[in-house]
Protein backbone atom coordinates (compact mmCIF):
# COMPACT_ATOMS: atom_id res chain seq x y z
CA UNK A 1 0.00 0.00 0.00
CA UNK A 2 1.17 3.67 -1.09
CA UNK A 3 2.17 5.93 1.69
CA UNK A 4 -0.25 9.12 1.73
CA UNK A 5 0.99 12.36 1.14
CA UNK A 6 0.59 13.33 4.27
CA UNK A 7 2.94 10.33 5.85
CA UNK A 8 5.77 11.32 3.06
CA UNK A 9 5.46 14.75 4.07
CA UNK A 10 6.24 13.64 7.65
CA UNK A 11 8.76 11.25 7.31
CA UNK A 12 10.50 14.16 5.15
CA UNK A 13 10.10 16.25 8.14
CA UNK A 14 11.22 14.21 10.97
CA UNK A 15 14.39 13.25 8.38
CA UNK A 16 15.90 16.44 7.68
CA UNK A 17 15.00 18.14 11.76
CA UNK A 18 17.37 14.78 13.03
CA UNK A 19 19.55 16.19 10.24
CA UNK A 20 19.17 19.78 11.61
CA UNK A 21 19.84 18.86 15.40
CA UNK A 22 23.06 16.63 14.45
CA UNK A 23 24.53 19.59 12.25
CA UNK A 24 24.48 22.12 15.24
CA UNK A 25 25.44 19.32 17.45
CA UNK A 26 28.48 19.38 15.35
CA UNK A 27 28.96 22.97 14.76
CA UNK A 28 29.16 23.83 18.23
CA UNK A 29 32.80 23.07 17.41
CA UNK A 30 32.74 26.16 15.38
CA UNK A 31 30.44 28.23 17.22
CA UNK A 32 31.28 32.05 17.42
CA UNK A 33 30.82 31.29 21.18
CA UNK A 34 34.07 28.74 20.79
CA UNK A 35 37.75 29.28 19.69
CA UNK A 36 39.19 30.25 17.05
CA UNK A 37 41.27 27.25 15.84
CA UNK A 38 44.45 28.66 14.23
CA UNK A 39 43.83 27.86 10.40
CA UNK A 40 40.23 29.16 11.05
CA UNK A 41 41.57 32.82 12.39
CA UNK A 42 43.71 33.33 9.05
CA UNK A 43 40.51 32.55 6.89
CA UNK A 44 38.53 34.59 9.25
CA UNK A 45 41.11 37.38 8.69
CA UNK A 46 41.77 37.64 5.56
CA UNK A 47 38.04 37.23 4.85
CA UNK A 48 37.90 40.46 7.04
CA UNK A 49 40.34 42.12 4.86
CA UNK A 50 38.89 41.45 1.67
CA UNK A 51 35.61 43.58 3.16
CA UNK A 52 37.90 46.18 3.73
CA UNK A 53 39.02 46.33 0.11
CA UNK A 54 42.65 44.22 0.23
CA UNK A 55 43.51 41.38 -1.53
CA UNK A 56 44.75 37.55 -0.94
CA UNK A 57 48.51 36.90 -1.35
CA UNK A 58 49.00 40.45 -2.13
CA UNK A 59 47.90 41.76 1.90
CA UNK A 60 47.44 38.83 3.58
CA UNK A 61 49.43 35.51 2.11
CA UNK A 62 48.17 31.73 2.94
CA UNK A 63 49.06 28.81 0.98
CA UNK A 64 45.44 27.80 0.39
CA UNK A 65 43.65 28.81 -3.05
CA UNK A 66 41.20 31.66 -2.53
CA UNK A 67 37.71 30.21 -2.26
CA UNK A 68 38.23 29.29 1.82
CA UNK A 69 39.47 33.23 2.13
CA UNK A 70 35.95 34.52 -0.13
CA UNK A 71 33.54 32.18 1.47
CA UNK A 72 34.62 33.84 4.85
CA UNK A 73 34.45 37.45 3.60
CA UNK A 74 30.84 36.39 2.73
CA UNK A 75 29.70 35.19 5.51
CA UNK A 76 31.33 38.19 7.61
CA UNK A 77 29.19 39.95 5.27
CA UNK A 78 26.03 38.23 5.88
CA UNK A 79 26.77 38.58 9.40
CA UNK A 80 27.70 41.62 9.94
CA UNK A 81 31.18 41.17 10.61
CA UNK A 82 30.57 38.75 13.17
CA UNK A 83 31.78 35.05 13.21
CA UNK A 84 27.77 34.47 13.00
CA UNK A 85 27.43 34.93 9.02
CA UNK A 86 30.44 32.08 8.36
CA UNK A 87 28.72 29.84 10.92
CA UNK A 88 25.31 30.03 8.89
CA UNK A 89 27.32 29.28 5.86
CA UNK A 90 28.90 26.27 7.44
CA UNK A 91 25.28 25.15 8.25
CA UNK A 92 23.54 25.59 4.99
CA UNK A 93 26.84 24.15 3.48
CA UNK A 94 26.98 20.77 5.62
CA UNK A 95 22.86 20.15 5.65
CA UNK A 96 23.47 19.84 1.91
CA UNK A 97 25.73 17.24 2.12
CA UNK A 98 24.04 15.48 4.50
CA UNK A 99 21.19 15.69 2.60
CA UNK A 100 22.59 14.71 -0.35
CA UNK A 101 24.57 11.72 1.23
CA UNK A 102 21.10 10.26 2.57
CA UNK A 103 19.30 10.87 -1.06
CA UNK A 104 21.69 8.98 -2.68
CA UNK A 105 21.98 6.27 -0.80
CA UNK A 106 18.73 6.18 -0.14
CA UNK A 107 18.23 5.26 -3.95
CA UNK A 108 21.28 2.83 -3.96
CA UNK A 109 20.25 0.87 -0.99
CA UNK A 110 17.18 1.91 0.77
CA UNK A 111 16.43 3.84 3.58
CA UNK A 112 17.99 1.95 6.63
CA UNK A 113 21.19 1.83 4.97
CA UNK A 114 21.13 5.61 4.00
CA UNK A 115 20.28 6.78 7.38
CA UNK A 116 23.08 4.40 9.24
CA UNK A 117 25.48 5.51 6.53
CA UNK A 118 25.18 9.10 6.93
CA UNK A 119 24.63 9.17 10.55
CA UNK A 120 28.43 7.10 11.13
CA UNK A 121 30.15 10.02 8.45
CA UNK A 122 28.45 12.88 10.49
CA UNK A 123 30.08 11.23 13.29
CA UNK A 124 33.01 10.97 12.13
CA UNK A 125 33.20 15.04 11.25
CA UNK A 126 32.15 15.84 14.97
CA UNK A 127 35.35 13.64 15.84
CA UNK A 128 37.03 15.79 14.05
CA UNK A 129 35.82 19.22 14.37
CA UNK A 130 36.37 18.55 18.28
CA UNK A 131 40.50 18.56 17.11
CA UNK A 132 40.27 20.91 15.03
CA UNK A 133 36.64 23.07 14.77
CA UNK A 134 35.06 24.43 11.76
CA UNK A 135 35.68 26.42 9.02
CA UNK A 136 37.91 24.55 7.31
CA UNK A 137 39.10 23.83 3.28
CA UNK A 138 37.69 20.57 3.27
CA UNK A 139 34.68 21.25 5.02
CA UNK A 140 33.13 23.38 2.43
CA UNK A 141 33.35 20.98 -0.59
CA UNK A 142 31.47 17.87 1.32
CA UNK A 143 28.65 18.45 -0.27
CA UNK A 144 30.23 18.81 -3.79
CA UNK A 145 32.07 15.82 -3.48
CA UNK A 146 28.33 13.53 -2.47
CA UNK A 147 26.88 15.66 -5.14
CA UNK A 148 29.42 14.72 -7.27
CA UNK A 149 28.67 10.59 -6.31
CA UNK A 150 25.06 11.05 -6.95
CA UNK A 151 25.77 12.72 -10.68
CA UNK A 152 28.12 9.57 -11.37
CA UNK A 153 25.33 7.25 -10.74
CA UNK A 154 22.61 9.69 -12.57
CA UNK A 155 25.21 9.50 -15.33
CA UNK A 156 25.81 5.51 -15.52
CA UNK A 157 21.52 5.13 -16.09
CA UNK A 158 21.31 7.90 -18.46
CA UNK A 159 24.90 9.05 -19.91
CA UNK A 160 23.28 11.14 -22.05
CA UNK A 161 22.04 14.13 -19.58
CA UNK A 162 24.76 16.45 -20.79
CA UNK A 163 24.17 19.50 -18.42
CA UNK A 164 25.10 16.69 -15.67
CA UNK A 165 28.50 16.28 -17.31
CA UNK A 166 29.08 20.42 -16.64
CA UNK A 167 28.08 20.23 -13.18
CA UNK A 168 30.38 17.58 -12.06
CA UNK A 169 33.14 19.27 -14.15
CA UNK A 170 32.18 22.35 -12.13
CA UNK A 171 31.93 20.71 -8.81
CA UNK A 172 35.84 19.70 -9.65
CA UNK A 173 37.09 23.12 -10.18
CA UNK A 174 35.27 24.53 -7.26
CA UNK A 175 36.81 21.48 -5.23
CA UNK A 176 40.09 22.50 -6.58
CA UNK A 177 39.75 26.30 -5.60
CA UNK A 178 39.27 25.33 -2.26
CA UNK A 179 42.26 22.89 -1.38
CA UNK A 180 44.00 20.85 -4.73
CA UNK A 181 43.63 17.56 -2.49
CA UNK A 182 40.01 18.12 -1.96
CA UNK A 183 39.25 17.34 -5.68
CA UNK A 184 40.40 13.74 -5.83
CA UNK A 185 36.95 12.11 -5.30
CA UNK A 186 35.59 14.37 -8.53
CA UNK A 187 38.77 12.85 -10.23
CA UNK A 188 38.23 9.90 -9.05
CA UNK A 189 34.33 10.09 -10.31
CA UNK A 190 35.93 11.16 -13.93
CA UNK A 191 38.40 8.29 -14.36
CA UNK A 192 35.12 5.99 -13.45
CA UNK A 193 33.09 7.39 -15.67
CA UNK A 194 35.29 7.39 -18.77
CA UNK A 195 36.35 3.27 -18.00
CA UNK A 196 32.14 2.67 -18.53
CA UNK A 197 31.81 4.71 -21.49
CA UNK A 198 34.92 3.17 -22.98
CA UNK A 199 33.28 -0.20 -22.24
CA UNK A 200 30.26 1.07 -23.60
CA UNK A 201 31.91 1.56 -27.00
CA UNK A 202 30.30 5.21 -26.61
CA UNK A 203 33.23 6.85 -27.77
CA UNK A 204 31.27 9.78 -29.87
CA UNK A 205 29.44 10.37 -26.37
CA UNK A 206 33.03 10.22 -24.45
CA UNK A 207 34.33 13.17 -26.29
CA UNK A 208 31.43 15.25 -26.14
CA UNK A 209 30.62 14.63 -22.12
CA UNK A 210 34.37 15.49 -21.34
CA UNK A 211 34.45 18.56 -23.13
CA UNK A 212 31.58 19.33 -21.26
CA UNK A 213 33.61 18.10 -17.75
CA UNK A 214 36.60 19.92 -19.19
CA UNK A 215 34.71 23.25 -19.84
CA UNK A 216 32.79 22.90 -16.41
CA UNK A 217 36.28 22.38 -14.79
CA UNK A 218 37.94 25.13 -16.45
CA UNK A 219 35.37 27.78 -15.92
CA UNK A 220 35.71 29.24 -12.09
CA UNK A 221 39.47 28.02 -12.56
CA UNK A 222 39.99 30.49 -15.26
CA UNK A 223 38.07 32.95 -13.93
CA UNK A 224 40.09 33.11 -10.53
CA UNK A 225 42.94 33.41 -13.01
CA UNK A 226 42.11 36.46 -14.86
CA UNK A 227 40.70 38.30 -11.67
CA UNK A 228 43.87 37.81 -9.98
CA UNK A 229 45.94 38.84 -12.89
CA UNK A 230 43.88 41.77 -13.24
CA UNK A 231 45.48 42.50 -10.27
CA UNK A 232 49.34 41.56 -11.21
CA UNK A 233 48.74 38.78 -8.95
CA UNK A 234 48.70 35.69 -11.17
CA UNK A 235 52.11 34.37 -9.92
CA UNK A 236 51.04 34.74 -5.96
CA UNK A 237 48.02 32.68 -6.99
CA UNK A 238 50.00 30.07 -8.85
CA UNK A 239 52.75 29.92 -6.29
CA UNK A 240 50.23 29.68 -3.51
CA UNK A 241 47.49 27.54 -4.84
CA UNK A 242 50.06 24.83 -6.49
CA UNK A 243 54.16 25.61 -6.03
CA UNK A 244 54.13 26.19 -2.26
CA UNK A 245 52.04 22.95 -1.72
CA UNK A 246 54.47 20.77 -3.98
CA UNK A 247 57.09 21.54 -1.26
CA UNK A 248 54.95 21.21 1.83
CA UNK A 249 53.52 17.90 0.59
CA UNK A 250 56.83 16.90 0.05
CA UNK A 251 58.17 17.14 3.18
CA UNK A 252 57.07 14.51 5.50
CA UNK A 253 56.79 15.83 9.19
CA UNK A 254 55.43 12.71 11.09
CA UNK A 255 55.83 9.44 11.34
CA UNK A 256 52.51 7.66 11.06
CA UNK A 257 51.21 6.70 7.05
CA UNK A 258 47.54 8.48 6.89
CA UNK A 259 46.36 4.84 6.78
CA UNK A 260 47.70 4.33 10.70
CA UNK A 261 46.09 7.98 11.13
CA UNK A 262 43.21 7.17 10.41
CA UNK A 263 42.47 4.71 12.73
CA UNK A 264 43.80 6.67 15.26
CA UNK A 265 41.72 9.74 14.61
CA UNK A 266 38.38 8.14 13.98
CA UNK A 267 38.62 4.88 15.51
CA UNK A 268 35.35 2.70 16.03
CA UNK A 269 33.94 4.40 12.74
CA UNK A 270 37.25 3.60 10.58
CA UNK A 271 36.84 -0.40 11.90
CA UNK A 272 33.40 -0.31 10.74
CA UNK A 273 33.85 1.06 7.44
CA UNK A 274 36.90 -1.42 7.06
CA UNK A 275 34.28 -3.84 7.70
CA UNK A 276 32.32 -2.57 4.59
CA UNK A 277 35.46 -2.62 2.21
CA UNK A 278 35.86 -5.95 2.95
CA UNK A 279 32.22 -6.34 1.72
CA UNK A 280 32.81 -3.97 -1.49
CA UNK A 281 36.50 -6.07 -2.17
CA UNK A 282 34.12 -9.42 -2.45
CA UNK A 283 31.28 -8.13 -4.31
CA UNK A 284 33.41 -5.98 -6.70
CA UNK A 285 35.34 -8.96 -7.44
CA UNK A 286 32.21 -11.17 -8.23
CA UNK A 287 30.75 -8.35 -10.54
CA UNK A 288 33.96 -7.87 -12.59
CA UNK A 289 32.60 -9.85 -15.81
CA UNK A 290 29.20 -7.32 -15.09
CA UNK A 291 28.64 -4.37 -17.14
CA UNK A 292 26.35 -2.71 -14.65
CA UNK A 293 25.94 -0.05 -12.53
CA UNK A 294 27.41 -2.42 -9.31
CA UNK A 295 30.71 -2.91 -10.88
CA UNK A 296 31.39 1.04 -11.02
CA UNK A 297 29.97 1.32 -7.89
CA UNK A 298 31.75 -0.87 -6.32
CA UNK A 299 35.18 0.02 -8.47
CA UNK A 300 34.66 3.27 -6.84
CA UNK A 301 34.57 2.74 -3.16
CA UNK A 302 37.30 0.05 -3.83
CA UNK A 303 39.74 2.20 -5.53
CA UNK A 304 38.55 5.67 -4.29
CA UNK A 305 38.44 5.26 -0.71
CA UNK A 306 42.32 4.22 -0.15
CA UNK A 307 43.23 6.77 -2.73
CA UNK A 308 41.17 9.64 -0.66
CA UNK A 309 43.25 8.83 2.06
CA UNK A 310 46.64 8.55 1.21
CA UNK A 311 46.37 11.60 -0.63
CA UNK A 312 44.68 13.39 2.21
CA UNK A 313 47.82 13.24 3.90
CA UNK A 314 51.26 13.31 1.84
CA UNK A 315 53.23 15.10 4.05
CA UNK A 316 52.12 13.05 7.06
CA UNK A 317 51.85 15.62 9.08
CA UNK A 318 48.69 14.09 10.87
CA UNK A 319 46.35 16.96 11.03
CA UNK A 320 42.97 15.37 11.67
CA UNK A 321 40.79 18.06 9.67
CA UNK A 322 42.75 16.76 6.29
CA UNK A 323 40.52 12.99 6.64
CA UNK A 324 37.23 15.03 6.13
CA UNK A 325 38.05 14.54 2.30
CA UNK A 326 37.66 10.44 2.92
CA UNK A 327 34.39 11.08 4.98
CA UNK A 328 32.17 10.45 1.98
CA UNK A 329 34.22 7.14 0.92
CA UNK A 330 33.99 5.76 4.75
CA UNK A 331 29.94 6.46 4.82
CA UNK A 332 29.50 5.29 1.68
CA UNK A 333 31.26 2.18 3.18
CA UNK A 334 29.53 1.90 6.42
CA UNK A 335 25.80 2.39 4.48
CA UNK A 336 27.43 -0.96 2.46
CA UNK A 337 27.53 -2.81 5.64
CA UNK A 338 23.60 -1.64 6.90
CA UNK A 339 23.04 -2.51 3.24
CA UNK A 340 24.18 -6.15 3.43
CA UNK A 341 22.35 -6.32 7.09
CA UNK A 342 19.06 -5.75 5.53
CA UNK A 343 19.94 -7.77 3.30
CA UNK A 344 20.68 -11.03 5.40
CA UNK A 345 17.38 -10.30 7.84
CA UNK A 346 15.34 -8.00 5.93
CA UNK A 347 13.72 -5.90 9.14
CA UNK A 348 10.02 -6.04 9.28
CA UNK A 349 8.70 -2.55 8.97
CA UNK A 350 5.97 -0.97 7.52
CA UNK A 351 5.83 2.93 6.46
CA UNK A 352 4.93 3.35 10.23
CA UNK A 353 8.25 1.34 11.70
CA UNK A 354 10.48 3.68 9.75
CA UNK A 355 9.04 6.97 11.14
CA UNK A 356 9.29 5.28 14.53
CA UNK A 357 12.87 4.83 14.05
CA UNK A 358 13.07 8.32 12.91
CA UNK A 359 10.82 9.75 15.42
CA UNK A 360 13.12 7.90 18.35
CA UNK A 361 16.49 9.16 16.55
CA UNK A 362 15.05 12.40 16.69
CA UNK A 363 14.03 12.48 20.44
CA UNK A 364 17.37 11.29 20.83
CA UNK A 365 19.42 13.36 18.76
CA UNK A 366 17.79 16.20 20.83
CA UNK A 367 18.28 15.14 24.06
CA UNK A 368 21.92 14.43 23.43
CA UNK A 369 21.88 18.17 22.22
CA UNK A 370 20.41 19.56 25.51
CA UNK A 371 21.80 17.31 28.10
CA UNK A 372 25.63 17.06 26.44
CA UNK A 373 25.73 21.21 26.90
CA UNK A 374 25.87 21.79 23.47
CA UNK A 375 22.84 23.72 23.26
CA UNK A 376 24.17 25.61 26.38
CA UNK A 377 27.23 26.70 24.26
CA UNK A 378 25.63 28.30 21.51
CA UNK A 379 24.80 31.21 24.16
CA UNK A 380 27.18 33.27 26.19
CA UNK A 381 24.99 35.93 26.58
CA UNK A 382 20.77 35.76 27.10
CA UNK A 383 20.07 39.03 25.73
CA UNK A 384 17.96 38.47 23.16
CA UNK A 385 17.38 41.36 21.10
CA UNK A 386 19.06 40.65 17.32
CA UNK A 387 21.83 42.73 17.32
CA UNK A 388 23.48 42.47 20.57
CA UNK A 389 22.89 38.53 20.40
CA UNK A 390 24.70 38.69 17.48
CA UNK A 391 27.67 40.60 18.93
CA UNK A 392 27.53 39.69 22.84
CA UNK A 393 27.65 36.02 21.65
CA UNK A 394 31.00 35.93 20.63
CA UNK A 395 34.16 34.49 22.53
CA UNK A 396 37.25 36.97 22.46
CA UNK A 397 40.55 35.63 24.35
CA UNK A 398 41.91 37.82 26.88
CA UNK A 399 44.49 38.36 24.94
CA UNK A 400 43.01 40.22 22.44
CA UNK A 401 40.58 41.94 24.65
CA UNK A 402 43.89 43.27 25.67
CA UNK A 403 45.70 44.63 22.47
CA UNK A 404 42.14 46.09 21.58
CA UNK A 405 42.50 48.23 24.59
CA UNK A 406 46.33 48.69 24.53
CA UNK A 407 46.69 49.59 21.21
CA UNK A 408 45.24 52.48 18.41
CA UNK A 409 42.83 50.94 15.72
CA UNK A 410 45.54 51.94 13.38
CA UNK A 411 48.91 50.28 14.83
CA UNK A 412 50.08 46.87 13.70
CA UNK A 413 50.28 43.74 15.96
CA UNK A 414 52.24 40.73 15.44
CA UNK A 415 51.20 37.90 17.27
CA UNK A 416 54.15 35.41 17.40
CA UNK A 417 53.55 31.79 16.51
CA UNK A 418 51.15 32.65 13.37
CA UNK A 419 48.00 32.98 15.45
CA UNK A 420 46.22 35.74 12.66
CA UNK A 421 42.85 34.89 14.41
CA UNK A 422 44.00 36.96 17.52
CA UNK A 423 44.55 39.91 14.99
CA UNK A 424 41.24 39.14 13.83
CA UNK A 425 39.90 39.09 17.28
CA UNK A 426 41.49 42.40 17.80
CA UNK A 427 40.99 44.24 14.78
CA UNK A 428 44.44 45.14 14.34
CA UNK A 429 46.27 44.62 10.92
CA UNK A 430 49.51 42.42 10.97
CA UNK A 431 52.49 44.13 9.85
CA UNK A 432 53.40 41.22 7.79
CA UNK A 433 51.23 40.14 4.94
CA UNK A 434 53.24 36.87 5.19
CA UNK A 435 50.44 35.24 7.90
CA UNK A 436 52.64 31.78 8.54
CA UNK A 437 56.13 32.54 9.71
CA UNK A 438 58.35 30.74 10.35
CA UNK A 439 57.71 28.80 7.35
CA UNK A 440 57.81 25.08 7.78
CA UNK A 441 59.00 23.75 4.37
CA UNK A 442 61.80 24.41 2.80
CA UNK A 443 61.69 25.86 -0.92
CA UNK A 444 62.54 28.58 -3.22
CA UNK A 445 59.03 30.05 -2.43
CA UNK A 446 59.48 30.06 1.23
CA UNK A 447 62.98 31.93 1.22
CA UNK A 448 61.33 34.44 -0.42
CA UNK A 449 58.69 34.84 2.40
CA UNK A 450 61.10 34.74 4.68
CA UNK A 451 63.02 37.57 3.56
CA UNK A 452 59.51 39.72 2.98
CA UNK A 453 58.32 38.96 6.47
CA UNK A 454 61.62 40.04 8.08
CA UNK A 455 61.55 43.08 5.85
CA UNK A 456 58.27 43.85 6.50
CA UNK A 457 58.36 43.74 10.10
CA UNK A 458 61.49 46.19 10.37
CA UNK A 459 59.57 48.43 8.10
CA UNK A 460 56.00 48.48 9.40
CA UNK A 461 57.25 48.48 13.31
CA UNK A 462 54.36 46.74 14.88
CA UNK A 463 52.92 48.54 18.46
CA UNK A 464 53.16 45.33 20.14
CA UNK A 465 54.89 41.63 20.02
CA UNK A 466 52.91 39.39 21.50
CA UNK A 467 54.60 35.80 22.21
CA UNK A 468 51.51 33.07 21.63
CA UNK A 469 53.69 30.68 23.58
CA UNK A 470 52.91 28.20 20.98
CA UNK A 471 54.74 24.68 21.95
CA UNK A 472 55.48 24.16 18.05
CA UNK A 473 57.21 27.70 17.51
CA UNK A 474 60.54 28.97 18.97
CA UNK A 475 59.64 31.59 21.46
CA UNK A 476 61.36 34.94 21.38
CA UNK A 477 62.74 34.87 25.17
CA UNK A 478 65.92 33.27 24.56
CA UNK A 479 65.74 31.38 28.04
CA UNK A 480 62.11 30.14 27.35
CA UNK A 481 64.07 28.85 24.06
CA UNK A 482 66.27 26.91 25.48
CA UNK A 483 63.89 24.99 27.73
CA UNK A 484 61.33 24.13 24.78
CA UNK A 485 61.91 20.59 23.33
CA UNK A 486 62.49 20.66 19.44
CA UNK A 487 60.18 18.46 17.13
CA UNK A 488 60.12 17.41 13.63
CA UNK A 489 58.73 20.70 12.18
CA UNK A 490 62.19 22.55 14.02
CA UNK A 491 64.14 20.80 11.42
CA UNK A 492 62.36 22.83 8.55
CA UNK A 493 62.90 26.35 10.37
CA UNK A 494 63.23 29.33 8.39
CA UNK A 495 66.78 30.80 7.74
CA UNK A 496 66.76 34.21 8.75
CA UNK A 497 64.96 33.30 12.17
CA UNK A 498 67.91 34.54 14.52
CA UNK A 499 68.18 37.32 12.65
CA UNK A 500 64.46 38.56 13.44
CA UNK A 501 65.18 37.64 16.95
CA UNK A 502 68.10 40.01 17.37
CA UNK A 503 65.83 42.68 15.08
CA UNK A 504 62.71 42.12 17.87
CA UNK A 505 64.86 41.73 21.22
CA UNK A 506 67.26 45.02 19.99
CA UNK A 507 64.19 47.50 19.41
CA UNK A 508 61.78 45.73 21.48
CA UNK A 509 60.96 45.05 25.58
CA UNK A 510 59.04 42.49 27.80
CA UNK A 511 56.73 44.72 29.40
CA UNK A 512 53.84 42.37 30.50
CA UNK A 513 52.51 39.01 30.70
CA UNK A 514 48.58 38.66 30.11
CA UNK A 515 46.91 35.38 30.15
CA UNK A 516 50.50 33.72 29.91
CA UNK A 517 51.48 35.26 26.90
CA UNK A 518 54.69 37.78 26.76
CA UNK A 519 53.87 40.56 25.60
CA UNK A 520 56.49 43.23 23.99
CA UNK A 521 56.40 46.60 23.42
CA UNK A 522 58.45 48.77 21.24
CA UNK A 523 60.82 50.37 22.90
CA UNK A 524 60.21 54.20 24.09
CA UNK A 525 56.12 53.63 23.57
CA UNK A 526 55.14 52.66 27.37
Amino acid sequence: MRPSKFHEWFEGFLTISLFVVLILSVLVHSSPTNKIGRDSGAFLYIGQMINESKLPYRDAWDSKPPAIFYINALGLLLGSQTRWGVWGLEVVFLLTAVLISYMTMKGLWGKIPALGGTLLWVWGLDILFTFDGGNMTEEYPLFMHFLSIYLFFKLLQKPGQYILYFILGLNFGLSFLFRPNNAMIELIVICILALAQIRQGIISRQIGSFILIGIGTLFPILLTALYFARFGLFNELLDATLLYNFSYGSTKMGTQTPFERLYVVLGGLAWFSTLGYGLALFRFYKSIKSKGEDFYLFLLLTVGTPLCVFLSDLAQRGYEHYFINALPMLGFLAGLVFYVLTEVKPPALGGKGYVIILTSLFVAACAFFVLSGRMDQYFLSTDISAKKFWNKNQRFTPISKYVRINSKPDDTVLFWGAWPGENFMASRISPSAVLFYPTLAPSEITNRLDAKFLEEIKSNKPALIVDMIDPFIPSIDPLKRELQSGNLLWAHLSGNLDELFSYILDNYVLQEVVAGKDIYYRIGTK
